[in-house]
Protein backbone atom coordinates (compact mmCIF):
# COMPACT_ATOMS: atom_id res chain seq x y z
CA UNK A 1 0.00 0.00 0.00
CA UNK A 2 1.17 3.78 -0.61
CA UNK A 3 -0.18 7.01 0.48
CA UNK A 4 1.32 10.49 -0.34
CA UNK A 5 2.93 11.97 2.56
CA UNK A 6 1.16 15.38 3.51
CA UNK A 7 4.56 16.87 3.90
CA UNK A 8 6.03 16.62 0.85
CA UNK A 9 3.96 14.66 -1.10
CA UNK A 10 6.23 11.78 -1.74
CA UNK A 11 4.83 8.22 -1.41
CA UNK A 12 5.06 6.35 1.37
CA UNK A 13 5.01 2.68 1.03
CA UNK A 14 3.48 0.49 3.70
CA UNK A 15 3.95 -3.55 4.12
CA UNK A 16 0.69 -5.48 4.32
CA UNK A 17 0.87 -5.40 8.41
CA UNK A 18 -0.40 -1.90 8.02
CA UNK A 19 -4.13 -3.11 6.54
CA UNK A 20 -5.69 -2.82 9.72
CA UNK A 21 -3.95 0.14 11.62
CA UNK A 22 -4.14 2.84 13.42
CA UNK A 23 -0.91 5.03 14.61
CA UNK A 24 1.74 7.09 13.59
CA UNK A 25 4.51 6.59 10.49
CA UNK A 26 7.34 8.58 9.42
CA UNK A 27 8.27 9.72 5.74
CA UNK A 28 11.23 9.07 5.44
CA UNK A 29 12.10 11.79 2.53
CA UNK A 30 11.12 14.44 4.75
CA UNK A 31 10.73 13.02 8.42
CA UNK A 32 7.31 14.09 8.63
CA UNK A 33 5.10 12.23 11.65
CA UNK A 34 1.57 11.25 9.88
CA UNK A 35 -1.18 10.43 12.47
CA UNK A 36 -2.96 7.40 10.48
CA UNK A 37 -6.00 5.08 10.23
CA UNK A 38 -6.20 2.37 7.77
CA UNK A 39 -9.10 -0.51 7.60
CA UNK A 40 -8.77 -3.22 4.98
CA UNK A 41 -6.00 -1.28 3.03
CA UNK A 42 -8.17 1.68 2.90
CA UNK A 43 -7.25 5.22 4.57
CA UNK A 44 -10.21 6.12 7.19
CA UNK A 45 -8.10 9.54 8.60
CA UNK A 46 -4.67 11.27 7.59
CA UNK A 47 -3.31 13.60 9.50
CA UNK A 48 -0.13 15.36 9.55
CA UNK A 49 1.26 15.93 13.04
CA UNK A 50 4.76 17.40 12.88
CA UNK A 51 8.49 16.69 11.50
CA UNK A 52 10.34 14.92 13.50
CA UNK A 53 13.39 16.24 12.61
CA UNK A 54 13.37 20.47 12.86
CA UNK A 55 14.32 22.15 10.11
CA UNK A 56 18.15 24.38 9.68
CA UNK A 57 16.22 27.58 11.15
CA UNK A 58 14.20 25.95 13.88
CA UNK A 59 17.05 24.02 15.28
CA UNK A 60 19.24 27.87 15.06
CA UNK A 61 16.32 29.95 16.77
CA UNK A 62 16.70 27.34 19.85
CA UNK A 63 19.63 27.93 20.15
CA UNK A 64 19.30 31.60 20.76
Amino acid sequence: MKLNCLGCGNPVSLGEEYEDYSGSIRCNACSAILKVTLKESKILEMEFLRFAIPSVEEAFERRI
